[in-house]
């Protein structure tokens, strides 16, 4: 009973609030009406809006929803959020009337006796024409603009639909005929000073944009979304009986237990809400069906980068010529395609990039998992990746992510299936660590029994001792030149107008863009999410040592996670090696987290939302940053939010013993 009232109170206030918002912006415009009459009434409203739905929730559910299991009402009340969210991004929405699309400026006299002029009014850079908003009475047009007549305080009300993207001037006469005059501009006011002794002059007023036009679109359109969850909330509690809803609540129960129903869902959402919406919903009223790639002409810059770093080491040059920021063993590797001709290198590359993509996602989770078949949305989430903005960009760049990651994954696999063959392991795991550094932190996959630490440790010190010593390949010069460009990039923060950097760093660079915060406050927090980040993987490793676990998924997505979140330099194309990753712990939950009838651990009430939220996130990074609105543009987030469901649903396992590759 607790649970029921803390959900629906939660659940009132959620959309009451919205219903609030969405009727005191669109019916009483209370972004017309002065601060204090604004907040009035928007307050009135939301407390109004919230009593309603609480007391609506509460009498049409008493005998349907509240009586309904915990799972099953759970489960009811997510398919409806789905519902209500696919509702919001597949119809047309009114016109916003929300500060930035709907401006009323009042410039109102202060004293009766005194007389105002108001000279020009530009909005967007544009003039108004003044005489179409001129009131009744109380003013008139004279050869310098429209001046109030110095016998009434009536307002001069200009009111204006669009966006607002610049400063909003007001050019106002000043002399000793002219008093005090109260400017408005929504919720924003000021208050002028026109009288001037002796000789008359001019002044300008300005205001600026109140918001980001983003923030407030996505405000209105999660107040739509709650506002049709309430409604439908209560809609199906008056026309159908509790056993028609525990009928439908099972239904969804039963096809909730599936990770390909979540996986679907999720998608379509993504599917919807980036695509559809920024394809055929654009508000030119033209489709978009431009590419929503970042690409750069000719295809293949930084795979021509590197190559042109091999043919300077060919020459006897230095590999650090251009932009090559890659260790100069990574330029070794690259020399036999510098020679050859540079499109016959992009195709060979983009040809290995494919294998690598298949090696990844398909090989690497089925011989994990000891499976002889992986589940069916293994196939689907291989298919929508062929066609993923990360694979897409990792292909344009001729980037070689992965390449290294499955000379890792592979390297991993050989360690702990072939023990005779760990001199090759060693070999592919130092290859992907020299492409790309991140893949390091996949040593923790390179342990034959997590007791025997000193055996463990004296083997990550020779791997490590070798890959040190490879960045001296060409010299010590050219290894000193690497070092001191890979130091100037992990301490360097400040802003970064992109929001195409998945990593901590990128991330943060990104919001202070908007903030525009100290380089030095920006750092510290820099240092404290990758400290988190950390932490989570390190609970995961310490969950595999203490069950003594050699090919962990928790640990396997965790690292994943990390490689792409904790590099200064991580872009959208390292996406694509996410892929495999995930479809490993998701078979594994599927297949080994039953409850005790046997059901899948999506019937366990505690794993629904964490690995809801994963496969959402998940899903969600298959689309382009172009495809969605700025406050979700950047990946971190929703990496994070993989990550610490990872570490939930970790703590969360109770199985004990699981396969392994010997």
């Amino acid at each position: 009973m607790k649970s029921n009232s803390v959900s629906t109170i939660f659940i009132s206030i959620l959309c009451g609030m919205a219903a609030g918002f969405l009727i005191g912006t669109q019916v009483f415009t209370v972004w017309a009406a002065a601060r204090t009459n604004g907040l009035f009434i928007l307050t009135i409203t939301s407390l109004g809006c919230v009593i309603l739905f609480g007391l609506l929730i509460c009498y049409t559910g008493r005998n349907t929803i509240q009586k309904l299991p915990r799972e099953s009402r759970t489960i009811l009340l997510v398919a409806l959020a789905g519902f209500s969210g696919l509702m919001t991004i597949t119809f047309p929405l009114p016109q916003r009337l929300t500060p930035d699309r709907f401006q009323t400026l009042v410039i109102r006299p202060v004293e009766e006796s005194s007389a105002i002029l108001i000279e020009e009014v530009k909005i967007n850079g544009g003039p108004v024409i003044l005489a179409d908003h001129l009131p009744s009475t109380g003013w008139q047009i004279t050869p310098y603009g429209v001046e109030s007549d110095g016998k009434s305080a009536i307002p001069f009300v200009i009111q204006k639909m669009g966006e607002q993207t610049s400063t909003v001037e007001i050019l106002l006469g000043k002399g000793p005929q002219y008093g005090q005059a109260r400017l408005r501009l929504g919720w924003q006011e000021q208050l002028a000073d026109l009288y001037l002794p002796a000789t008359e002059s001019e002044t300008i007023f300005r205001f600026t944009s109140p918001a980001d036009p983003i923030v407030w679109d996505t405000i209105f359109h999660l107040s739509i979304w709650f506002l049709i969850f309430g409604i439908s909330l209560i809609f199906l509690s008056i026309i159908l009986s509790g056993e028609q809803l525990a009928s439908l609540a099972n239904f969804f129960a039963k096809k909730s237990r599936s990770m390909l129903f979540w996986i679907v869902i999720s998608f379509l959402f993504w599917y919807g809400f980036a695509y559809v919406h920024s394809v055929f919903f654009d508000a030119s009223h033209f489709m978009q069906n431009g590419n929503f790639l970042p690409a750069i002409r000719p295809i293949g810059n930084d795979l021509n980068l590197i190559l042109k770093a091999g043919d300077s080491v060919v020459s006897g040059g230095s590999p650090y010529v251009g932009a090559n920021k890659y260790p100069p063993f990574a330029t070794v590797l690259f020399v036999p395609l510098a020679i050859i001709d540079k499109q016959a290198a992009f195709q060979i590359q983009t040809i290995l990039t494919y294998l690598s993509y298949a090696l990844v996602t398909l090989f690497t989770p089925l011989v994990f998992s000891r499976n002889r078949t992986l589940p069916a949305f293994s196939w689907l989430l291989f298919g929508i990746g062929l066609f993923s903005y990360g694979l897409s960009f990792e292909i344009e760049r001729g980037q070689f992510n992965l390449t290294a990651i499955a000379c890792t994954f592979f390297a991993i696999y050989l360690f702990h299936r072939f023990p005779r063959q760990r001199w090759l392991a060693y070999i592919l795991f130092t290859f992907g660590i020299q492409l790309k550094l991140y893949p390091a932190i996949f040593i923790l996959f390179f342990v034959d029994d997590w007791k025997k630490w000193k055996e463990t440790l004296l083997r990550w010190c020779g791997i490590g001792l070798a890959n040190v010593l490879l960045l001296f390949i060409l010299g010590k010069d050219i290894a000193l030149t690497y070092l001191s460009s890979l130091f100037v990039m992990v301490n360097t923060a400040g802003v970064i107008d992109w929001p195409g950097s998945h990593s901590v760093f990128g991330f943060l660079g990104f919001v202070n863009y908007s903030l525009n915060l100290p380089a030095g406050i920006i750092k510290a927090f820099e240092i404290c999410l990758q400290f988190v980040v950390l932490l989570m993987v390190l609970y995961c490793a310490y969950r595999a040592y203490r069950e003594n676990r050699l090919l962990d998924p928790y640990l396997f997505l965790s690292c994943t996670l990390a490689a792409l979140t904790l590099p200064a330099l991580s872009h959208d194309y390292t996406l694509s090696y996410l892929v495999g990753p995930v479809i490993w712990l998701l078979a594994y939950l599927e297949e080994n987290q039953a409850d005790s009838s046997g059901q899948a651990a999506l019937a366990a009430g505690q794993n629904l939302i964490p690995i809801v939220l994963l496969v959402f996130c998940f899903t969600g990074t298959f689309f382009s940053y172009l495809q969605k609105p700025v406050l979700l543009q950047n990946q971190f987030p929703a990496l994070f939010i993989m990550l610490v469901c990872t570490a939930l649903l970790a703590k969360r396992d109770t199985t004990t013993v699981m396969k392994d590759l010997t």
